[in-house]
């Protein structure tokens, strides 16, 4: 699911189905635990295929994507296709497509989307660039947490209370308080609890 920090995202997926009819998929924050958010519209029996085969290790577009930067027709990508993946995709109504991909910091993120008919036009490719390029840094850069604000999370999840927080970092409790608040609004957590875990999924403790 991805998270509230795309305006009106909602509305978005609606444009992106009428672009992309075959479905499409975003994926956030990719490293070698997978990724950090992920959206997802291709057929579920596709996507079960898909995932049954292993398909991504040999899928050429998600090999391009983890890859490379920028845009292709999925035509475009000059890689070996070993098992037929796209030839198998377009039985799915996934006869064209394009990929978009970049990278920020150690991870990255690619948005590849699909239809039946014809390829994407260059006007088309360039209004989901335009989309996708704004996206990454609202979904990732958000995402990062000051200082201060994972000093609070590394308390929290040490056991220490708000009191306990305070004097270690010689800090007042309404400035623990509201840096746990900030920590929670970044990560799109619920509790203090959950940041904590989010936080430790992401690495950011170390």
């Amino acid at each position: 699911m991805i998270p509230t920090r795309i305006p009106d995202f909602d509305s978005e997926l609606v444009k992106l189905r009428q672009i992309a009819p075959s479905g499409f998929v975003l994926a956030f924050g990719i490293s070698m635990r997978g990724p950090e958010f992920v959206h997802n519209e291709y057929e579920s029996e596709w996507l079960q295929r898909y995932e049954q085969g292993s398909y991504y290790a040999v899928d050429p577009v998600f090999v391009w994507a983890i890859s490379k930067t920028g845009s292709r027709r999925w035509s475009e990508i000059r890689l070996p296709d070993v098992r037929g993946v796209l030839r198998e995709a377009s039985s799915f109504g996934m006869s064209y497509g394009v990929v978009l991909a970049c990278r920020s910091g150690s991870k990255r993120s690619f948005f590849s989307a699909a239809r039946p008919d014809r390829e994407f036009t260059d006007a088309e490719i360039a209004q989901l660039d335009a989309k996708f390029s704004t996206w990454v840094p609202l979904v990732m850069e958000r995402a990062r947490l000051t200082a201060g604000e994972l000093e609070v999370l590394r308390g929290l999840r040490d056991g220490r209370g708000q009191r306990e927080i305070s004097a270690m970092l010689s800090i007042s409790e309404s400035t623990v308080k509201q840096r746990a608040l900030s920590a929670c609004k970044k990560l799109d957590a619920k509790t203090r609890a959950q940041a904590v875990a989010i936080a430790a999924v992401r690495n950011y403790f170390e």
